[in-house]
């Protein structure tokens, strides 16, 4: 798989979550390097993360 156009990238993530978002992804028929692929696309896309980060809403 390595080439001159293909790496290896890893992270670690909860075990629960990887397989609560495989599962989802195989029912759209998307692999997870597909899934990481189409992410970091829309990072170069957008020039930075594709959706707002913020800070949770504290209750007064």
């Amino acid at each position: 798989m390595n080439d001159e156009h293909h790496v290896l990238v890893e992270a670690c993530i909860d075990v629960e979550l990887r397989e609560r978002a495989e599962s989802i992804l195989t029912q759209l028929g998307m692999s997870a390097s597909a899934a990481i692929t189409y992410y970091y696309q829309q990072i170069v896309l957008h020039k930075g993360i594709p959706f707002t980060l913020k800070l949770p809403a504290q209750p007064e």
